[in-house]
C-alpha cells in the first residue's frame, strides 16, 4: 500500500523477502526519498550478509535517499544513522539506548536491533542509498543472538508502522545536510 506523505513516499506492506531488496527492486522508479516498513520479511540479512531472523512484532523498515557525494565521504554514515535512530528511541522511550559501533542498538547490554546500509552507483543521481534497520518490539529479532531484548520488555508499548513513520522522518530529515552538504 503506497501513502504520500510530505517528506518521503511509504509503502507498508505485510510480508516482503527483505525490505532493502524491496526498494533495491523499486530504485529506478520509485520518487527519492521512499521508505518500506513491513510486519514481517523472510529473508531479512544483517551485515556480512549475515541471516536476520525476523519474527512477527518488531520494526523492520529501509529508507532509498541518494547522494552526490563519494563513498569515502559517506565512511561513517552508519554511525551517523544509529546515533539519529537511537536518540530519537531514547525521545520516544525515555529508555537508556546506546550504540555497539558501527551498527547496532543495544539497551541493558542486550541487542535491540540493527542498522544495514548498502549502496549502488546511480549515474544519474551519483549513489543510491538504502538504510535498512530492524528493532524489535515485542520479540527479540534474533532467536541466534541470545543477548537480545525487546522494547516490551522495558514497559514500552510501541506501534511498529508508527514507529517506523517517526523515525524515517527523523532520519530523513536530519541526513539531509549529512548527504547534500557540500564538500568545503
Amino acid at each position: 500500500m503506497l501513502q504520500h506523505l510530505a517528506e518521503f513516499d511509504l509503502y507498508i506492506e505485510d510480508v516482503v523477502d527483505s525490505t532493502n531488496d524491496y526498494l533495491w527492486n523499486k530504485a529506478k522508479t520509485c520518487k527519492i526519498p521512499t521508505v518500506v516498513i513491513a510486519r514481517q520479511q523472510l529473508q531479512g540479512r544483517g551485515t556480512k550478509g549475515r541471516r536476520w531472523d525476523s519474527a512477527h512484532h518488531a520494526l523492520y523498515m529501509s529508507i532509498l535517499i541518494t547522494s552526490k557525494k563519494t563513498l569515502l565521504e559517506l565512511q561513517n554514515l552508519s554511525t551517523h544513522v544509529a546515533y539519529i535512530i537511537a536518540n530519537k528511541l531514547i525521545e520516544i522511550t525515555k529508555l537508556d539506548i546506546g550504540i555497539k559501533l558501527p551498527n547496532d542498538l543495544y539497551i541493558a547490554a542486550k541487542k535491540l536491533g540493527g542498522i544495514l546500509i548498502e549502496t549502488k552507483a546511480n549515474p544519474q543521481a551519483g549513489i543510491d542509498i538504502i538504510i535498512g534497520c530492524g528493532i524489535n518490539i515485542e520479540a527479540p529479532l534474533i532467536e541466534s543472538v541470545l543477548n537480545s531484548a525487546s522494547l516490551v520488555e522495558f514497559d514500552v508499548n510501541v506501534d511498529a508502522t508508527e514507529l517506523g513513520k517517526e523515525l524515517a522522518h527523523t532520519i530523513i530529515v536530519a541526513l539531509k545536510s549529512y548527504i547534500y552538504k557540500s564538500k568545503g
